[in-house]
Parts: structure tokens; sequence; C-alpha cells
């Protein structure tokens, strides 16, 4: 049998511990859904820093593309996003909110018309090729 229980060593510990647990939930509260994974998470912090050093370079990056007029807006690929993105309208509007995409690709797998690829991209200037 594992040991799941927390060891704590004093009671200031457990006042700490409880603090931080209860700050995180009311800013989460406060700031809305997935606010852990959008604005404090050190991989978010990774993530958005390599796509602003791609772009500065300009790096060939991996997006992922879409032909919205294959969409059906089905919505599949929203209700699987691990990012809690809504898919549906950026494939409608052909815009992408590249700096949350973790590029995961279950919106891919949900996609049962084919209308998302992923694929290599060379950004020259402001504009993707």
């Amino acid at each position: 049998m594992q040991n799941t229980r927390i060891s704590i060593s004093s009671v200031h510990d457990v006042i700490r511990y409880y603090i931080i647990t209860i700050s995180i939930i009311l800013i989460t509260i406060a700031a809305g859904k997935r606010t852990w994974c959008r604005y404090i998470c050190p991989m978010y912090i990774f993530n958005y820093v390599g796509i602003k050093i791609g772009r500065f370079f300009k790096l060939p990056t991996l997006k992922i593309v879409s032909e919205s007029d294959k969409c059906t807006q089905c919505r599949k690929c929203t209700d699987h996003c691990l990012m809690g993105l809504d898919v549906a309208n950026m494939v409608k509007n052909n815009k992408w909110n590249t700096n949350e995409c973790i590029k995961c690709g279950e919106c891919l797998n949900q996609c049962k018309c084919d209308a998302l690829k992923i694929k290599w991209t060379k950004q020259v200037s402001n504009k993707v090729i």
C-alpha cells in the first residue's frame, strides 16, 4: 500500500501549506479558467519565451494550420483541448492563439473532417508562409 499522507514537521508548515493552497484557489477563481497553466506555470513561461525567440530569429516553428471551409463546427476540437481554448472559433476565424496552444494534437485527433493539420512553417517578418 502506498503512503499518500503529507509530512509536516510543525504547525507553521501546516499554516504555510494552507495559505499557499488557498491563495492558488482564490487566484484561479478571480482570474478565470486554467490560470495556473496560462500565467504562473514555469513551463508556460518557457513556451512563451521560446515563441518570442523563434519569432525574433525567424526560425521555423511547428504550427497547427486550419482550413475553415472544411470545418463543420462540431466543436469536438474545443471540447478536447487541454488548454481550454476555443479551437472551433479559431478555425472559423483562421486566427490561432499560438501563445497558449501547447501543440498537444488533441484537436487534430478529434477532427473528423480533416480541417486541421500540423506542419513546420517559416516565419517571414510578421507573416507565416
